[in-house]
């Protein structure tokens, strides 16, 4: 798509690397080892950034986990009880949001995951 990105590491975060960036693609991995890596002040950078207006984007299990460990989303994630590829997911809507147009209070989408 040729959009404009740049690479931050943790250390990166920590020292202010998230000035004049909109939308941060937190990749999957082990979401523990980046909490660790990203320290107290990277960890209140990336809190701070979002409660500012910042767009947090999460790709796959590891930046969602992470989310969720810097108390940045209000999901609620638990281990599945079943081993069928893929969930069911019930959302509430922020109808306020200009993404909700059309969508209504909640919806439900399937997603599939193959490995």
């Amino acid at each position: 798509m040729h959009l404009p990105y740049r690479l931050l590491t943790s250390s990166d975060v920590a020292a202010g690397g998230l000035a004049g960036v909109e939308v941060l693609l937190v990749p999957n991995g082990p979401a523990s080892s980046a909490f660790s890596a990203l320290g107290p002040a990277g960890r209140q950078a990336i809190v701070d950034w979002v409660n500012a207006g910042g767009r947090y984007v999460d790709w796959r299990r590891g930046g969602t986990v992470l989310a969720a460990m810097l108390g940045i989303t209000t999901a609620q994630l638990s281990e599945p009880t079943s081993n069928v590829a893929g969930a069911l997911l019930r959302v509430l809507v922020d109808e306020q949001s200009p993404l909700s147009g059309g969508v209504g209070p909640s919806t439900s989408s399937s997603t599939t995951s193959i490995s």
